[in-house]
C-alpha cells in the first residue's frame, strides 16, 4: 500500500538534506494544528465520583507519542495546497510496510472523522475500576489510545488521513525536533508541484536519479476535472485507489489524459477555428463579445444576491 507525505518546499529540503537518505519527521500531538488532537470523552456521563477520578487518573492526559500523519492519495487539491504550499512543494510515495519495517515497532491506521469528540464507553470505565484487574485497566488505555490517536473533527476529511505511531526510542532528537533516518528504498515516487522552483525541481531530480526512484510531476488540466501526472519522459499517469497507471490515450495537443479521435486530439482539441467562428454568430450577445463590445451584455451571477449602493439607489426610485 502506497502512502503520501506532502510537505512544503523548505519541508522537502530538509527531508533531502543528506543524500543516501530519508529524514522523516515526526511530531508529538500537541505540536499539530489540530487544537483537539487526543480529545476524548465517555459515551455516557460516568455519575460516581470514584468513576471520574479513576477516568481521570488514567485518560485524563492522553500520553503523547511521536506521530508521522500522511494521505492515502497524492491528487488531493486541498492537500497539494494546504501542506504543499500551493502546489509549490512535493508530495513523497512510501510503501507503507516497508516503511513500517524499519521500526521496531510501529502502529499504523487510518483516521476516522467524527461529527463530535471520540468516545470511550463509560462501562469499559466502570468495568475496569470494579474488577481492579490489570488487564482490563490494560484493555481501557489501548481503547482510549486507539481513539484519541486515530479520531479528528469531521472538518479534517479531506485529508483522508493514516498516522504512523512509533515509540520515542526508535527516534533521534535533535533540537526538539524528532527524526528518522530512513534509507533511500523506502521511497517509491517522488512527485512535485507544478508551481514548484526550480532549485527544488532540481533536487528532486538529482534524488530520484540517485535513489532510482521515478519522477513525477502534478498537472491541472483544463477539460478534466481531476489532476494527474506527468513523467520526464512525457508518459501521463492517472491515479486510482489501485495505484497510478499509464494513460492509454493522450491528446497531443493539450496532453491531457482523455479519449482522442485518429489525429490523436480530444474532443475539445478537435474543434476547428471555423467552427468557433461560426459559434460567434449564434446571437447578438455572441457578435458583440467576438467584436469586443462588452457594454451591451449584463453580467449576473445565478444564484447569488445582488447587493450594494447602486442597487439599492435602483430599488427606492
Amino acid at each position: 500500500m502506497l502512502i503520501f507525505k506532502y510537505l512544503s518546499p523548505e519541508g522537502i529540503t530538509h527531508v533531502f538534506r543528506r543524500r543516501g537518505e530519508v529524514s522523516l519527521r515526526f511530531a508529538l500531538p500537541r505540536d499539530y494544528n489540530d487544537p483537539y488532537e487526543l480529545f476524548l470523552q465517555t459515551d455516557k456521563p460516568l455519575r460516581s465520583k470514584k468513576h471520574r477520578a479513576f477516568y481521570k487518573y488514567f485518560l485524563g492526559k492522553i500520553k503523547q507519542f511521536p506521530v508521522t500523519c500522511f494521505s492515502k492519495r497524492p491528487d488531493s487539491v486541498a492537500m497539494w495546497a494546504h501542506y504543499g504550499r500551493d502546489a509549490a512543494g512535493v508530495c513523497l510515495a512510501f510503501d507503507e510496510d516497508d516503511l513500517a519495517d524499519k521500526f521496531p515497532s510501529a502502529f499504523v491506521g487510518d483516521v476516522k472523522y467524527l461529527e463530535g469528540p471520540a468516545q470511550i464507553p463509560a462501562w469499559k470505565v466502570v468495568y475496569a475500576y470494579t474488577t481492579e484487574k490489570n488487564r482490563h485497566s490494560e484493555w481501557l488505555l489501548n481503547d482510549a489510545y486507539g481513539l484519541a490517536y486515530f479520531a479528528k473533527r469531521s472538518e479534517w476529511q479531506y485529508e483522508s488521513e493514516r498516522r504512523l505511531i512509533v515509540d520515542p526510542k526508535a527516534l533521534k532528537h535533535s533540537n526538539g525536533i524528532l527524526l528518522a533516518k530512513l534509507p533511500r528504498r523506502v521511497l517509491r515516487y517522488i512527485i512535485v508541484g507544478p508551481q514548484a522552483q526550480d532549485s527544488i525541481r532540481q533536487l528532486c531530480r538529482r534524488r530520484a536519479s540517485e535513489y532510482r526512484v521515478p519522477l513525477l510531476e502534478l498537472r491541472i488540466g483544463k477539460t478534466r476535472y481531476k489532476p494527474f501526472f506527468s513523467t520526464a519522459s512525457g508518459d501521463v499517469m492517472t491515479w486510482n485507489v489501485k495505484g497510478f497507471r499509464k494513460s492509454s490515450e493522450v491528446c497531443i495537443s493539450c496532453g491531457e489524459p482523455a479519449r482522442v479521435n485518429a489525429g490523436a486530439l480530444c474532443r475539445w482539441c478537435a474543434i476547428e477555428p471555423s467552427e468557433v467562428a461560426e459559434a460567434a454568430t449564434r446571437s447578438l450577445m455572441t457578435i458583440a463579445l467576438d467584436l469586443g463590445v462588452t457594454s451591451l451584455v449584463e453580467v449576473g451571477f445565478t444564484g447569488a444576491k445582488q447587493k450594494g449602493w447602486r442597487v439599492r439607489r435602483a430599488r427606492r426610485s
